[in-house]
């Protein structure tokens, strides 16, 4: 009954009216296998009435609208079409190992449809599940934050919400997945297969990486492309946990740990920053722990290596115990453009500095090299209660300690 009322709801909505010969819709029957237009109601698709559906143009869930793709199913996108979901719109596209649902465009080509977009699409019900979508991130799309143009096949923008498990996004002219800064991920972002694509396989805001699992596959994209591109400086992070993925981040801009917050980085993570980023620590009880393995270190490092192509880890008024850096390395930092400026008068791989608001700020710091920093390797207020073991510290420019008076 509800595969009837799918197919009903369809030809009443006249997503597209076309007679059995392909013609215009003059006296003719609705072809409920040719999809565009605004869904309203519930609609459900099945393989068992149409194989495959054909999307002739823009599908829109609007609130009140809901679309359920059911496994087995296959939708077939005309050139510059696509499917957008927002406000309380509902998009379950669930599909199964055996019987993955797939979204491809007519022609595989990438970038010859336009992709899938969440925005302020924040029903819980939004599910992406044994998905595989291709040929899509066709339209260019603006990220008025960090990132500016990009192209996506499946963009989350404003406060969307999605599960996303189990699915294959790959052969797309751009990012696999776009997350914005105020996404919710409710149910984790696991299992994914981001390959083959020309763009990187995710464009995430700092603040919603915590909830990215290792199970992902980001590998297998464009030269140059093989990272999770993380952007700061819209949201900063709260208590979270950026795990080891199988490529390594790629940091782009200010990433600040909130006060009252801990960022947790799992050993054999590497974070490569782009020219003039930074990781920022704030607050009293501001904490980043980073323990690694001495066979599986941490690595902050540039995106290039050139001393003082990043700026490097800023301690600002942090005085948590949690504040753990083992078996890390620090490289390639110390940069002193503007974006790296600080209270202090000094540039570094790691720099902790006071405003006055803070009367000791603390480090745990074992086992980790500090190198390569196109002025000192650590710059330390004189109030910091320190605990340093085993430290391997070279090739920093200006020398490898120097103590601030507060």
């Amino acid at each position: 009954m509800k595969k009837a009322i799918g197919v009903l709801a369809l030809s009443m909505l006249a997503l597209v009216a076309c007679g059995p010969g392909g013609g215009g819709s003059e006296g003719g029957p609705t072809d409920p296998c040719r999809l565009s237009g605004t869904i309203v109601g519930t609609v459900e698709l099945s393989p068992g009435t149409c194989n495959p559906y054909r999307v002739v143009g823009d599908l829109e869930v609007p609130g009140g609208g809901v679309l359920k793709i059911h496994p087995g199913t296959a939708l077939v996108f005309e050139q510059d079409t696509g499917l957008s979901v927002t406000g309380h719109g509902q998009l379950v596209v669930e599909g199964t190992a055996a019987q993955p649902v797939a979204m491809r465009g007519y022609q595989p080509i990438p970038g010859y449809w336009k992709g899938l977009v969440f925005k302020d699409a924040d029903s819980f019900a939004n599910k992406l599940e044994h998905v595989e979508i291709r040929d899509a991130a066709g339209a260019e799309a603006w990220d008025p934050g960090a990132f500016g143009t990009y192209r996506a096949a499946v963009a989350l923008v404003g406060s969307s919400r999605l599960q996303a498990k189990f699915n294959k996004v790959w052969k797309n002219a751009g990012a696999a997945f776009f997350i914005d800064d105020a996404v919710d991920l409710w149910q984790d972002f696991d299992e994914n297969v981001l390959t083959e694509n020309q763009g990187f396989p995710l464009l995430i805001y700092a603040s919603r990486l915590g909830q990215v699992k290792a199970n992902n596959d980001f590998s297998g994209n464009a030269s140059g492309k093989n990272y999770v591109r993380v952007a700061g400086g819209y949201g900063e992070v709260h208590t979270a946990t950026w795990l080891k993925l199988n490529v390594p981040y790629r940091v782009h801009g200010e990433v600040t740990v909130a006060d009252q917050h801990r960022l947790t980085i799992a050993a054999g993570a590497r974070l490569f920053f782009e020219q003039d980023a930074r990781l920022t620590i704030d607050g009293y009880t501001g904490a980043l722990t980073a323990v690694g393995t001495a066979t599986d270190p941490i690595v902050f490092t540039g995106l290039l290596a050139q001393k003082g192509y990043w700026c490097g880890l800023y301690f600002h008024d942090t005085h948590s115990t949690e504040n753990r850096l083992e078996n890390v390395v620090v490289e390639y930092g110390g940069g002193d453009a503007a974006a790296c400026a600080s209270q202090s008068a000094y540039y570094a791989n790691i720099l902790i500095d006071s405003s006055g608001n803070a009367s000791s700020q603390y480090l745990y710091l074992h086992e980790s090299r500090i190198e390569h920093s196109a002025h000192y390797g650590l710059v330390l207020p004189s109030t910091l209660t320190k605990d340093f073991v085993a430290l391997n510290l070279s090739g920093n420019t200006d020398g490898n300690i120097v103590i601030e008076n507060y």
